[in-house]
């Protein structure tokens, strides 16, 4: 998760379990196959960079848990291959010490159910699962749709440095489509749609 730690008070025991453990049970009642599948063939065109320590395309990094301190950038490049209706949501989880860390994730709908994709810690559940077991707070939230608008206009008309990449200029507005993420892309698209993109996570 990402290092930014906000006192949250006092909480019971049980909402404070290891992160580890909450992780544990949501893996047990992950997303069935046919989900999952759908996840990753909808990432099959994005390749990610991470400054020079790590590189690889989406779902391999996922798989390693590459992506752990990434929330932010992982579900700002992800969410625009997903249907137009959903949403990164970002917020608030409680861990094991009681405090608030700061994520960002990807809400869904599949076949009439809803479902969250948590790529920097690896699982896909029910949205009543992961909601049930990290007792998330929103404070802000985007669609696929605009996300998806801005990184085709950045696309076409962003300034590119020397070896090609765009930098899409992070925001404080928690609203936005690139809140607190710092990244850099290239890619392709036609006719509206996003076919390949690469994204570089820079350092925070």
């Amino acid at each position: 998760m990402d290092n930014q730690i906000i006192n949250a008070g006092y909480y019971s025991y049980d909402k404070c379990i290891e992160v580890e453990d909450k992780l544990k049970y949501l893996r047990t009642v992950r997303a069935n196959l046919l989900v999952r599948t759908y996840i990753k063939s909808l990432l099959g065109g994005l390749y990610i960079k991470i400054v020079d320590e790590k590189r690889g395309y989406a779902n391999e990094m996922i798989k390693d848990n590459s992506l752990t301190d990434y929330s932010y950038e992982a579900t700002s490049s992800m969410i625009s291959f997903f249907n137009e209706d959903s949403e990164i949501i970002r917020g608030f989880l409680i861990d094991d010490n009681c405090h608030k860390l700061a994520h960002s994730w990807i809400k869904f709908k599949l076949h009439g159910r809803t479902y969250v994709f948590d790529p920097s810690l690896n699982i896909t559940v029910s949205k009543e699962n992961y909601e049930g077991i990290f007792l998330p707070e929103s404070f802000g939230n985007v669609n696929a749709k605009q996300v998806k608008n801005d990184l085709l206009k950045i696309l076409a008309t962003g300034e590119r440095n020397d070896d090609g990449w765009i930098l899409t200029n992070g925001t404080n507005d928690v609203n936005s489509s690139f809140y607190n993420a710092n990244i850099q892309i290239k890619g392709e698209e036609i006719g509206g749609k996003i076919l390949t993109l690469s994204a570089k996570y820079n350092h925070k």
